[in-house]
């Protein structure tokens, strides 16, 4: 089976300067024709579009919006993690 699952890195500039790279998972969403994006260093923060560059752009709104959150409440920035993405096959129960 084909994956329509992207995995994107993103690059954000924090208020202080420094850039951070994360990754971002970007998938077609079941429910109509866009597409979701996530970003697992992040846990929480997600977001949609209707194409994928327009998914990317909401994203990195999302994480600038996340981050300064974070910020704000004087939390640590998390680092991004080792994303991966692996087949897992399971039985179907009938």
């Amino acid at each position: 089976m084909k994956s329509d699952i992207i995995i994107a890195l993103i690059y954000i500039q924090i208020a202080k300067g420094g850039i951070m790279e994360y990754k971002v998972i970007l998938e077609p969403c079941v429910e109509d024709e866009g597409y979701i994006a996530h970003c697992p260093a992040l846990p929480g923060c997600f977001s949609q579009g209707d194409t994928k560059k327009e998914a990317i752009e909401n994203i990195k709104e999302a994480i600038m919006a996340y981050l300064e959150s974070l910020e704000k409440d004087n939390l640590p920035i998390p680092k991004d993690v080792k994303a991966e993405i692996l087949p897992v096959k399971v039985p179907i129960y009938a």
